[in-house]
């Protein structure tokens, strides 16, 4: 169990490597009109050497001021985890495993963040993340304290919505329904 826990871990350094390398698409909602809310969506994948990682951005802001940014990162479990995985019943290691990825990743210290939520899960298929920013109640100082994400918050912190998307999109990001 050990021997399957640090391969897992091992995937999933490639997922924080690409934290701050991805592509995504945009989508909007809510009227151009000064003052309204607009949610935009990117999404982005990434062929890795142990499986599709896939991104998505949404950024909801009025103007210049961003309301809600929320990350999700899935990333495949390579096929010789999910072989590890198939003999046993995913539900008895998951939360073992999701306490391995949260330290692994350096996410620990973000359950004590202000205006940062952070969820993990885990199938037989997929790990994934997902991280509810409040940009106006974030703690930026110990945010960009998280190893992997420091990036993102200091583009939150000095971009405007629409160049944060920008960036994050690149050139190969596609546009998605915007999820809230």
């Amino acid at each position: 169990m050990r021997k399957l826990i640090v391969l897992l871990l091992a995937a999933l350094a490639i997922l924080t490597a690409c934290s701050q390398q991805s592509k995504n698409s945009s989508s909007s909602q809510g009227g151009a009109g000064k003052g309204d809310i607009v949610t935009k969506s990117y999404k982005t994948e990434k062929q890795l050497e142990h499986g599709k990682e896939t991104r998505i951005l949404t950024v909801s802001y009025s103007g210049q001021k961003y309301e809600k940014v929320i990350l999700h990162v899935s990333k495949a479990i390579p096929d010789n985890i999910k072989e590890a995985l198939s003999k046993q019943d995913v539900s008895t290691v998951k939360k073992e495993m999701l306490s391995l990825i949260e330290e692994a990743l350096g996410l620990k210290e973000a359950v004590n963040i202000t205006g940062l939520d952070l969820k993990t899960d885990m199938t037989a298929e997929e790990i994934s993340l997902e991280m509810t920013i409040d940009p106006e109640n974030l703690d930026y100082e110990a945010a960009k304290k998280l190893p992997n994400y420091a990036q993102l918050f200091e583009q939150i912190e000095t971009l405007t919505p629409e160049e944060l998307l920008n960036k994050f999109k690149g050139s190969d990001g596609v546009e998605v329904p915007a999820s809230n």
